[in-house]
């Protein structure tokens, strides 16, 4: 079936979002028997509308109802790609919005946000509502995230504070908007590959870095038969981290890149105990100190505990986008802080594997593991992703 528009130089349609709707509404194949599927179609051309990149976008949704129009699914996942994008585009520009004030102004953001205030509807929606059901847990939380907001306004006086900032930011945002999902296969895999190797005393794991993983967390427990142990998720972000967690209340919020002693300080009593793994998987870009996030997943370990460093490499440490407005643009690890050159997969995992053995005295296991992501806009694996594996020596 071919493209049902003419294409100018650029090979897009020279039609407007009007005529792509009309011609969606027309020849969608779910409208008359999915009630849902109309009103998914008719949400996507709305956000289309007002856009700049709005043409462009959804004449995505048509190409790929035209490559496979005779599947539901294929259809049903265009659209969920594209409003997907148009969230990410929300954040980018709300972003850069707040971002424009400067450092005070993401603090202040960010504070008012504490997820111990109850705030208006569409700012943090359902998810505060969940977690009101245990104001002591959210308490605790709350004590969390000021501390970790203190600690970044004290070190707001240089490039890595700002990263640190501009970071929580922005993964606050996307957060709110629910934009990545923690795949339980990955944690699986964990289990699958280290049972047998962990003390079988204490299989807790801390995932440094969690994201909404609440969940997969408690399944791990679950799997490895923890002894009635809870494991432990920290992480940045409220809106990410806070998901799905007011029954398992086994997430943190802290600067998982902070000295240790400081990260102990935000998080308090939940981290005065040790691991039996540690992991940190898709954050050693996302960190304005990679080093000092590599200590902390080693000083949480029990002796003959496992820590594993899971990486998408080349490895940059700041957005891989290409965006139009500097404003948007992130650089979360300052050049002076990088531990990889970030231009081959390869040179940047022999780059990391040596960086930890010198800083750590361990010996660094690396293999090339896929890993599977999921979000509300569909799913799909990366596959230049590297874990970085070692013991914690046991003490003489």
């Amino acid at each position: 079936m071919g493209f049902p528009f003419e294409e100018n130089e650029s090979g897009r349609g020279s039609h407007d979002v009007d005529a792509i709707a009309k011609y969606l509404m027309t020849k969608n194949p779910i409208v008359e028997t999915s009630e849902g599927g109309s009103v998914l179609l008719s949400e996507c051309i709305d956000a289309s509308k007002g856009k700049e990149d709005g043409e462009a976008l959804l004449s995505d949704v048509l190409a790929a109802f035209l490559k496979d129009s005779g599947e539901e699914t294929s259809f049903y996942r265009a659209l969920a790609r594209h409003l997907m994008r148009q969230a990410r585009t929300g954040v980018r520009e709300e972003f850069a919005e707040i971002r424009k004030g400067g450092v005070g102004a993401m603090i202040a953001y960010l504070r008012d946000r504490n997820p111990v205030i109850q705030l208006p509807e569409g700012q943090m929606g359902e998810l505060i509502g969940e977690h009101l059901k245990d104001p002591e847990h959210l308490r605790e939380v709350g004590g969390q995230y000021a501390r970790m907001l203190d600690f970044y306004d004290a070190k707001s006086h240089n490039e890595a504070g700002v990263a640190r900032i501009a970071g929580a930011l922005r993964y606050f945002l996307e957060g709110r908007e629910n934009t990545y999902n923690s795949d339980a296969s990955f944690y699986r895999f964990l289990a699958e590959r280290f049972l047998g190797e962990l003390p079988p005393e204490n299989r807790r794991m801390l995932d440094l870095g969690c994201g909404n993983a609440a969940q997969k967390l408690a399944e791990w427990d679950t799997l490895v038969d923890n002894n009635g142990l809870r494991s432990l998720g920290i992480d940045g972000s409220t809106t990410f981290a806070l998901r799905n967690a007011a029954e398992t209340q086994n997430i943190a919020v802290g600067a998982i890149d902070a000295e240790t002693s400081e990260l102990r300080r935000q998080v308090g009593e939940a981290l005065n105990s040790q691991f039996g793994i540690v992991l940190a998987n898709l954050v050693l870009d996302r960190v304005a100190d990679p080093t000092q996030l590599i200590r902390n997943m080693n000083a949480f370990l029990v002796p003959g505990g496992k820590a594993v460093l899971g990486c998408l490499l080349p490895n940059t440490g700041e957005d891989d986008e290409q965006l139009p407005d500097p404003l948007q643009h992130i650089v979360y690890t300052p050049t002076e802080n990088r531990v990889t050159e970030g231009k081959h997969p390869y040179s940047d995992a022999k780059q990391i594997r040596k960086h930890i053995e010198a800083e750590l005295g361990v010996k660094v296991k690396v293999i090339r593991q896929p890993y599977h992501w999921k979000s509300s806009g569909g799913e799909g694996v990366y596959d230049k992703h590297f874990i970085f594996e070692w013991t914690k020596p046991k003490e003489v």
